[in-house]
Parts: structure tokens; sequence; C-alpha cells
């Protein structure tokens, strides 16, 4: 990596540090839809496999330190399943359908 290139990612690592990592949180606006899964307690939970499922196919993503993980496809309606949790959470068989414009969707997961 060119040391131009290094600098300023560094400087943008030291400033999500600073600022808290929700303010460096990918971006769901436009036309991405963000899951965020929290607990019971509101607090994000990283590591859980999300399905983002069209009528034709399925994609898979992992929530971030933040919870987060972000599907980049145009409006419509989706159906997200949770198919792995973390040690320590219990499973969700549930269905879940996304909104018919981009944006944030939150799920809760229960601690065993």
């Amino acid at each position: 990596m060119p040391a131009g290139r290094y600098r300023k990612t560094a400087a943008a690592l030291i400033m999500c540090l600073m600022m808290g990592i929700s303010a460096c949180a990918p971006d769901t606006s436009g036309d991405k839809y963000g899951i965020r899964v929290l607990d019971a307690d509101k607090q994000p939970v990283a590591g859980v496999t999300v399905q983002f499922c069209t009528d034709e196919t399925c994609e898979l993503g992992r929530t971030d330190e933040s919870g987060l993980a972000v599907f980049d496809y145009p409006p419509g309606v989706y159906e997200v399943h949770i198919l792995k949790v973390p040690e320590g959470y219990r499973e969700d068989p549930e269905v879940y359908k996304t909104e018919d414009t981009p944006g944030e969707m939150k799920i809760t997961v229960e601690k065993e």
C-alpha cells in the first residue's frame, strides 16, 4: 500500500475510534438495505449471519461490530432470515420482510 494511502486509512481509523464506531458505520442511504441486529438491551450483536432474499436468489451477509449488515438492492420487498447467531444467543426462525424502500430494519435476538 502506498504511504499516502496508508496515512489516509490510519487517519480514518483514528477518527472512527475517537468518534465511536457507529460514526463510521456503513451507509444505508440510497439503494441500500441495512439489517441491524440487537439484543434485548438494544446492544449490537456482531457476527450474525443474515440471509437477504429476492424472488430469484439469496445473499449472505454478516453483521459488523455495530450489528449491521448492508445489502445493495433496488427498492422492493425482500425476505430476511437470521441463519446463524453467535454463541449465547437463541436461533431465530422468523421470516422478516423489508419495507418497499431502502433503509434500516432492526431485528432483536434473544440471549439464551
